[in-house]
């Protein structure tokens, strides 16, 4: 595989707070950086687990340099958070302040190595320019052909605008992962642009063929994206076709018909098309962490993909960091918004579902038995794990748009709902009879 080393670039970016959605953020003066987390001991022969592992020039990526991690796990750490850099030229800025989705050349560093790679700026409502403190896409072949990153071609990093605990993803996709559904791997990242510090961001694995691979037997089928808001079978044209495999879109159109079919046919239908367990699941998950910012409740973030060999469909969420009944456009706390799992039935498919008498037990079977793992889990000793890790760098970010005080009244917030969630969702399911 190609790797390309370059000397990194030297131009630093002067940069000033703001963002579209500075109004979320409470104007509060920032607290003292919480004490319980414990400094690296300047005598100890351990590592930092913060800092890369050791690194030669020219040597390769895809071993493990030692005890620890393997280096494709480097990206997506929920144990440690990896320091990476981004270099970029006064050129490639201004290509970015006017085409803001148009790749531009950078390097990446990371540790003494350097990468030239891809860069572009993403997102819809959190999105933000390079003076703010934007999420983007790193393309690790988009210039070096067959070059790759930690095993990685492409990877995201998001920058945690909207959601105050800077968890939320990292929590959602590993609870979706260890039930057995499709999600991307996550991880911290602390990230420099031209040698300023920029904070705390999420790395996020993307929805490509490296994603696919992970999942599913035959990853050479059609990967399709919602195009926007209120995307369902009804509107078939709002969908983006990403992976093309197979050559057209037959599959697809043959789905798009049977989602429309009423009553029996349809569920016959549907049985047939579907990975039927996965998809009850799948909408069963985003009622028990009230995930309402996917296609069930809100027709929006998600992807479908079609396995060729076994001709079902299933469906691949995205972008949860609005998840834990968390609405801020509505509500100053989190646990208010989508957590009734009646209310999950905008998407047509799950609409159907709940009305049918067959369907809507396993729902709430599903609901239940998600419960339960989620519980056995220990969601609660998770935040608190992510907490100690993550505090002291939310508190020195000085790019989040959201007070240290928020960051700890909605940890708090979280901790205190998923505490007392499968309570509350065992009440429902004990109404529905199940």
């Amino acid at each position: 595989m190609s790797r390309l080393f370059s000397p990194s670039l030297l131009l630093l970016l002067a940069c000033t707070s703001g963002g579209r959605l500075s109004s979320l953020s409470a104007v509060e003066e920032e607290e003292p950086a919480p004490t319980d987390s414990a400094a690296p001991d300047p005598d100890s022969d351990e590592p930092d687990p913060g800092e890369p592992p050791p690194f030669e020039a020219g040597e390769a990526l895809d071993a493990a340099p030692g005890p620890g991690p393997d280096l494709e796990d480097v990206l997506y750490r929920e144990d440690a958070i990896t320091p990476l850099g981004l270099s970029l030229s006064r050129d490639a800025l201004d290509d970015l302040r006017r085409n803001p989705e148009g790749y531009v050349e950078a390097e990446l560093i990371y540790g003494e190595a350097t990468f030239v790679v891809g860069v572009r700026i993403k997102g819809s409502s959190t999105r933000t320019d390079m003076e703010d403190k934007p999420s983007l896409i790193v393309d690790a072949n988009r210039f070096v052909a067959g070059q790759e990153f930690m095993g990685h071609k492409k990877f995201n990093l998001h920058n945690q605008l909207i959601d105050p605990s800077m968890m939320s993803e990292i929590r959602s996709y590993r609870t979706l992962r260890e039930n057995g559904l499709p999600a991307s791997r996550a991880g911290y990242v602390r990230l420099t642009i031209n040698g300023e510090d920029y904070g705390l961001y999420t790395s996020v694995q993307p929805h490509n063929d490296d994603f696919l691979e992970d999942w599913y037997t035959n990853p050479d089928g059609n990967l399709y994206e919602n195009g926007g808001e209120d995307c369902d079978f009804t509107n078939d044209w709002c969908f983006e076709r990403e992976e093309n495999d197979e050559g057209g879109d037959a599959a697809f159109d043959a789905l798009v018909a049977d989602a429309l079919l009423e009553g029996d046919a349809w569920e016959t239908a549907m049985r047939a098309r579907l990975d039927w367990p996965l998809f009850i699941k799948s909408i069963a998950m985003d009622a028990v962490i009230a995930h309402w910012d996917g296609y069930a409740y809100d027709r929006s973030n998600y992807h479908i993909y079609h396995d060729p060999v076994e001709d079902k469909w299933s469906f691949i969420p995205q972008s949860m960091d609005l998840d834990y009944g968390w609405r801020p456009w509505s509500y100053d706390s989190c646990g208010r918004h989508g957590v009734d799992p009646n209310t999950y039935t905008e998407g047509i498919l799950a609409k159907k579902c709940l009305a049918s008498a067959t369907c809507r037990p396993e729902y709430v079977a599903a609901v239940m038995e998600l419960t339960d793992a989620w519980e056995t889990a220990d969601p609660v000793g998770q935040i608190d794990t992510l907490y100690a890790l993550i505090a002291d760098e939310v508190y020195s970010d000085g790019r989040k748009h959201y007070s240290s005080s928020s960051f700890e009244r909605h940890v708090t917030c979280v901790r205190d709902w998923v505490e007392q969630r499968p309570a509350e969702l065992r009440e429902w399911a004990a109404a529905e009879g199940g």
